[in-house]
């Protein structure tokens, strides 16, 4: 079973360098997806797998469960431990700490294994983003009268940044799925990290169009939609038979609280359906289709 804590990190690193895998066993693939969707975890959100029967040669496999692998951005097996606090010689929920620290040593642009010679101190520089946009513009202009190695290495350079700049764009464009609203932030800050390159222009390209596009339009007011009606839930009340179970706010998977407002749940799955018509092809529409179905038992 995966965890609330990690479902969350999960969420919060959508789209970075992380990778969820949830093995189990063959068998029991689809009910464990289920279980990802109802933590809030979709295929919208990139970076999330489940798989059948995951190991590795370096790991003896779990014992206890639940039980993390966490490997490091080069493959290789960094730790292994029981999740939690419930289990003699787990480590509560160190895992996330690990996962910020190697996140951290994570170059966010890879120049790649080759060595650099004549551009060792640029490409280090340009691997952690340090003068980006001055280090790419000196490459640009150098690149045409470049003699030796320096030509090739100069290529490579440029050709990786453009690579990342890449997956940059489709990690913005991947929000339309997610949080619609970091889309153009997210096309707008790349293009500062850019600026006066020619490299910039794809994204230029891409923030102009976005910010007419009818899909950023429409799955902004689906968010909102999606918003509005979970800021009712929010204010429905408790029941007195679900207070005594210790239920502290409104769920919709407690019984009573379903019971309770059986009428405000069909309203609002019924005002959802209203603003999903039209837009069924949306990549956000997955969103809203779930919380429907929830809303509709």
């Amino acid at each position: 079973m995966v965890t609330p804590h990690l479902a969350g990190l999960a969420k919060r690193l959508g789209g970075k360098k992380f990778h969820l895998i949830v093995s189990t066993n063959p068998g029991d693939i689809e009910r464990l997806a289920k279980h990802l969707r109802a933590e809030g975890l979709t295929e919208a959100i990139p970076g999330v797998t489940v798989a059948g029967g995951a190991g590795h040669p370096e790991w003896g496999g779990a014992v206890q469960v639940p039980y993390y692998v966490l490997f490091d951005h080069t493959g290789k097996l960094v730790r292994h431990r029981k999740c939690g606090d419930d289990h003699e010689g787990a480590d509560g929920l160190q895992m996330i700490e690990w996962v910020d620290k190697l996140l951290a040593q994570i170059p966010p642009i890879a120049v790649g294994e080759e060595p650099y010679t004549a551009l060792a101190d640029v490409a280090k520089q340009i691997a952690f983003k340090k003068k980006l946009a001055a280090n790419v513009k000196q490459l640009e202009a150098e690149a045409p009268e470049a003699e030796g190695e320096r030509v090739e290495e100069i290529k490579r350079l440029l050709e990786r940044v453009a690579a990342w700049r890449d997956e940059e764009i489709a990690t913005a464009l991947a929000y339309l799925g997610t949080e619609p609203k970091q889309t153009v932030p997210a096309l707008k800050a790349l293009s500062g990290e850019l600026k006066g390159t020619a490299l910039v222009a794809p994204v230029e390209e891409k923030l102009k169009a976005m910010r007419k596009a009818p899909e950023l339009k429409s799955a902004l007011k689906l968010a909102a939609a999606l918003e509005k009606t979970q800021k009712k839930l929010d204010k429905l009340k408790v029941p007195k038979a679900a207070a005594n179970r210790g239920v502290k706010t409104f769920r919709l998977d407690d019984p009573d609280c379903r019971k309770k407002h059986e009428k405000a749940l069909a309203r609002e799955a019924k005002a959802l359906r209203k603003a999903l018509e039209g837009h069924e092809g949306l990549p956000f529409a997955q969103r809203v289709q779930e919380m429907i179905a929830k809303l509709e038992g």
